[in-house]
């Protein structure tokens, strides 16, 4: 297996960590949302849980050790990517944090002005039976494993294409694996991917990117909705 692992070339490496690490969500997700769509099936809506926490927990743990090892083989980890925590990255991470927020308000108010009847807004997350320390876990997991790869991996590997290809292909997985949550999130998540990619670029961190995702994602689980300070006319 491993003179297997070593022998591959750097596309086929891409497209088998891609594939253990997104391949799930994207066809289950963004497959589903497009047939449903074809179909004018509605969209049912997005549910989580405890119980959705804890086997997204298991899964993106069982394929984090299986791509970082496969990374080992390869020649590459976590200290490769820039995973390097440090006081001054945490405070990036906060002021990345408001720009994705300023970011996915802007979207919004555009989209709801150009898209959408007025007032409407992207398809809501039903959090019933959601806990709190369910919500710290996810907030504290699911940035480590969706930056690591969505980001760090990605635009390393795609890095000899130039800045732009490897942040926009960084940036379109974002959006297409969030589909399911319809198309105003998917501008929001691709334009927020795009600044992501842009500070992983220009500084070779990730610790940044976790942070700004942590707080993205337990307020917006918390239900801490920016969107409502700035009603649409």
């Amino acid at each position: 297996m491993k003179p297997f692992i070593r022998n591959l070339s750097a596309p086929a490496e891409f497209c088998i960590v891609i594939l253990l690490c997104f391949g799930v969500p994207l066809l289950f997700g963004s497959v589903l949302v497009v047939v449903r769509h074809l179909m004018h099936v509605a969209q049912p809506q997005a549910h989580f849980n405890n119980g959705t926490v804890l086997r997204m927990l298991i899964w993106q743990l069982v394929t984090f050790v299986v791509v970082l090892w496969l990374g080992h083989i390869r020649g590459w980890s976590l200290a490769t990517l820039g995973m390097r925590v440090s006081w001054k990255s945490t405070g990036m991470g906060v002021l990345l944090y408001v720009a994705a927020t300023v970011v996915a308000v802007l979207v919004h108010r555009y989209m709801a002005a150009h898209t959408f009847r007025p007032g409407t807004r992207p398809l809501a997350i039903v959090t019933t039976g959601l806990t709190l320390p369910f919500i710290l876990l996810n907030s504290a997991t699911n940035p480590l494993f969706e930056e690591t790869f969505e980001a760090g991996y990605v635009i390393r590997s795609l890095q000899g294409f130039g800045m732009w290809p490897a942040i926009l292909a960084g940036a379109l997985l974002r959006a297409a694996l969030h589909a399911y949550l319809g198309i105003s999130v998917v501008v929001t998540v691709f334009a927020t991917g795009v600044i992501f990619g842009l500070v992983y670029w220009r500084g070779r961190q990730l610790w940044p990117l976790v942070v700004a995702h942590a707080l993205l994602d337990f307020l917006g689980l918390l239900h801490v909705d920016i969107l409502r300070l700035l009603p649409v006319n």
